[in-house]
């Protein structure tokens, strides 16, 4: 009968370390969280490679329900987002121009596709960096895009696909094309989807 006491106080005893373990480890993961969020975000300086910094700025001041419900400064810190990725989205724009380049040894055509890729940055950031309340660009779009862009270079179809999702980004724009028609399948068919849901969308602001 002793035996059985103890055998029963040591499962309790294992149990109640194992809890510990478990709140430790969960108030471990919660400061991490915690710091990751506190660090301050360093500004990256305007790169000459983006389009002006008055042109965002000037778009900004156009949206004044959009001013409403965000600041300037957020609304230019997502432009920056945009461009040069941040701790949540490290494949920025910047990123994905220069990977869709790296193939192309044609000058006139890198030429085209550095233009297509410069105003597709620019008509894209300045509306995806607004409240989420006030935009037809969301970052579900961009994750679709940055795929399709990728696929296009390993296929040597950087050109094409450019003139194709700079039109879908035109007729966004004009409210002429639902924001749900934009998936990986309107692209490439074989490509492996992209996260295809408006519900959810991580960089909500």
């Amino acid at each position: 009968m002793l035996g059985v006491v103890n055998r029963a106080s040591m499962v309790n005893k294992l149990s109640a370390v194992n809890k510990r373990i478990k709140c430790l480890i969960l108030i471990g993961f919660v400061l991490l969280l915690g710091a990751c969020v506190s660090v301050p975000e360093k500004e990256a300086s305007w790169s000459s490679a983006w389009p002006p910094e008055s042109l965002f700025e000037a778009a900004y001041e156009a949206e004044l329900d959009n001013q409403a419900v965000q600041s300037a400064d957020n609304y230019m810190r997502w432009i920056r987002r945009f461009y040069q990725g941040w701790t949540f989205y490290s494949e920025g724009w910047d990123w994905l121009t220069d990977r869709v380049l790296v193939g192309i040894d044609d000058d006139a055509q890198r030429q085209q596709i550095t233009q297509h890729m410069y105003s597709m940055g620019m008509r894209i950031s300045r509306e995806w960096a607004k409240s989420s309340d006030h935009r037809v660009i969301n970052t579900r779009h961009l994750l679709v895009w940055g795929e399709a862009l990728k696929l296009s270079a390993a296929r040597d179809q950087e050109l094409w696909l450019a003139v194709k999702v700079s039109a879908d980004i035109d007729r966004l724009l004009a409210f002429e094309l639902d924001p749900s028609m934009i998936k990986s399948s309107r692209y490439y068919a074989d490509s492996v989807p992209a996260v295809d849901s408006d519900e959810l969308d991580d960089f909500d602001i």
